[in-house]
């Protein structure tokens, strides 16, 4: 599964985080990155 995969499948358990993921890609963060910050709340 890819970064992006799983952020989709996140998001679908966590909707309220869409802006937070949209943000964060929006200052360059990678998926990966955003994956790795996720995986830490």
């Amino acid at each position: 599964m890819t970064a992006t995969e799983w952020i989709e499948e996140w998001l679908k358990e966590f909707p309220s985080d869409k802006i937070l993921v949209e943000n964060a890609r929006k200052m360059g963060d990678t998926d990966e990155d955003i994956k790795h910050f996720l995986e830490g709340i």
